[in-house]
């Protein structure tokens, strides 16, 4: 339970308090996944990140930009982002959720069943991070364990994005979420990311990217990259379903989203 509440007015002044305080503290975005079930703090101490400028997209020569303290609506809103993440972040289901959750805040609570975490490791987005005194660190969001975050980066690459995912219900979390993202270099040249997550299964990036490039030039069938991709998966059994049924399901996805894009790029290529 949260007993005490800081507001730093600067980034050296918010890690000056972990510093001080150490594992009895944590740094607070918008709150929606320190304040409720099932990632309720136990942390007595909240270092408040609301009185930072952190907040806002921006396109650069890296890609898209975006402060850690986005709202997940803001990304839902802005026009221009890529589509693939504006659908990621629209799968929270409730508008006063996405409003309170930010960008940084879902990457931080490194929760199994974030909906919107799996776009990301797709796309291969990048975290930055402050460390005092303006020096900041950029490291691969994969690679993500601990720190202060002040940037999301999504790479300039990122052509397309898809998201599909399974649950009981809207307002459920998902038995299996998954993200199969499409990166474009200058040449034309082509790689992919798939991410898959769900219940009580961490978000793991999936070895599959040459079974992917063998089903979109027909040499082997959907079926094959099914199996593939379950093989690939790595799913616990909870209430919500078995192992193998998760496994399974993930297969199904990520072959419907590779399917969905060979279909894009065989029109798009008649044109």
């Amino acid at each position: 339970m949260i007993k005490q509440y800081l507001r730093p007015k600067s980034l050296d002044e918010a890690l000056a308090f972990k510093a001080k305080y150490g594992d009895d503290a944590v740094y607070m975005a918008g709150g929606a996944r320190l304040n409720a079930a099932p990632s309720r703090t136990e942390r007595p101490i909240a270092i408040s990140l609301s009185e930072l400028e952190l907040k806002g997209c921006e396109k650069t020569s890296r890609g898209w930009e975006i402060g850690a303290l986005t709202t997940l609506q803001s990304i839902v809103d802005h026009p221009e982002l890529p589509d693939g993440l504006r659908e990621a972040a629209a799968l929270v289901y409730s508008r006063n959720v996405r409003n309170q959750c930010t960008l940084g805040g879902e990457i931080a609570a490194g929760l199994p069943a974030c909906l919107i975490v799996p776009a990301l490791l797709a796309m291969d987005a990048s975290v930055e991070l402050t460390e005092g005194f303006g020096n900041v660190k950029v490291q691969s969001m994969a690679d993500y364990r601990e720190g202060l975050i002040t940037k999301i980066i999504v790479p300039a690459e990122v052509y397309a994005c898809f998201n599909e995912n399974v649950s009981k219900c809207a307002a459920d979390q998902p038995i299996v979420n998954a993200s199969f993202a499409v990166h474009r270099g200058h040449e034309g040249q082509e790689s992919y990311g798939v991410a898959v997550a769900g219940s009580s299964s961490p978000v793991t990036m999936l070895p599959v990217e040459d079974s992917i490039c063998a089903f979109l030039t027909n040499d082997i069938s959907r079926k094959d990259l099914e199996n593939a991709v379950s093989s690939a998966a790595s799913c616990e059994s909870d209430f919500r379903g078995s192992a193998d049924y998760k496994c399974e399901v993930s297969g199904v996805l990520v072959a419907s989203m590779v399917e969905a894009y060979r279909a894009q790029a065989s029109k798009v290529k008649g044109q």
